[in-house]
């Protein structure tokens, strides 16, 4: 079966006329005949009835042509990652991604397996970078991209998905949200928090109790929860913490927590009204061209959905 057929009988079935279907796809009529009749040779079915007014399509063209559809929209697909992989084949040299530590620990391996599909000659480098350092990271260097996770709250009350966050620095960045994910409140099962309700859990939790996610140079584990503790340099202290401490508990990104912490010993207690986002940004001036940034976010955004 050709390509050409298939084709050909999709454009008549569209058209409702062979003519017409011929001089869409610059062929002449009898050859588009031939086409149709060696299709249905093929398939050892009747797909099409010929009237005075035109052709129409039998049950079985109807069936065939939804066979046509994904087969051709297959082969679009095809073509076009065959172009954009010819096209970001020749992207060499070291990609740097500024990326949150709590990111890189969770999905690196996603990360890097994307990336290294899609750019096969780009080799990946990463620098851990917190909200207080990766926008004068990016903002010195344009050949450096970014990976960030914050707290929705820090973003500019705007309807724009692409909002800046808030910043006293009028950087060039452009923004690009991946994921955003509702902050979750989690403890062992063993906890004093695991049996409340969640109207008792709407209540204020002690601050000391809560686990710090937040790698900002904080050498103590407890911290008050604020903005920026969306951050770790180690999800395995967090899990002990909460499972050696009763009154331990954390709030994090839903997406993360059933990734990598949530199981039969550390439970999901309720969700907050609070939202974390993931976002890839880069210089507005950045060495590398849009296209290849476009494609770049679409890739971290597949590694981490």
């Amino acid at each position: 079966m050709k390509l050409e057929w298939i084709r050909c009988f999709y454009e008549v079935a569209q058209t409702g006329s062979i003519s017409k279907a011929a001089q869409n796809l610059f062929i002449t009529q009898p050859a588009a005949t031939k086409m149709i009749h060696a299709l249905e040779s093929e398939v050892n079915e009747t797909l099409l009835h010929r009237t005075s007014s035109g052709v129409h399509l039998t049950e079985q063209g109807i069936i065939f042509l939804k066979f046509c559809q994904q087969v051709l929209a297959s082969y679009e697909q095809y073509l076009s990652e065959k172009d954009f992989y010819n096209e970001t084949s020749a992207y060499s040299g070291v990609l740097e991604l500024a990326v949150s530590s709590l990111l890189l620990q969770t999905y690196y391996d996603e990360i890097t397996g994307r990336l290294a599909h899609c750019f096969p000659k780009l080799k990946i480098r990463f620098t851990e970078a917190g909200v207080d350092n990766y926008e004068k990271i990016i903002m010195n260097n344009t050949n450096i991209c970014g990976l960030i996770m914050a707290s929705a709250d820090m973003y500019n009350n705007t309807a724009s998905p692409n909002a800046p966050l808030q910043s006293d620095n009028p950087a060039p960045l452009v923004y690009q949200t991946l994921l955003t994910s509702p902050i979750v409140l989690c403890a062992s099962k063993h906890s004093k928090y695991a049996s409340l309700t969640d109207a008792q859990l709407e209540e204020k939790l002690p601050s000391e109790d809560m686990v710090a996610i937040s790698g900002g140079g904080k050498q103590n584990l407890y911290t008050y929860y604020d903005a920026h503790d969306l951050y770790t340099t180690n999800l395995d202290i967090v899990r002990k913490r909460l499972l050696y401490n009763e009154d331990a508990y954390v709030m994090m990104s839903e997406s993360i927590a059933y990734k990598k912490l949530i199981d039969k010993d550390i439970i999901l207690l309720k969700k907050t009204n609070r939202e974390a986002r993931i976002s890839f940004l880069y210089h507005q001036n950045s060495i590398y061209p849009a296209n290849f940034l476009t494609r770049l976010a679409q890739e971290l955004q597949i590694a981490i959905s």
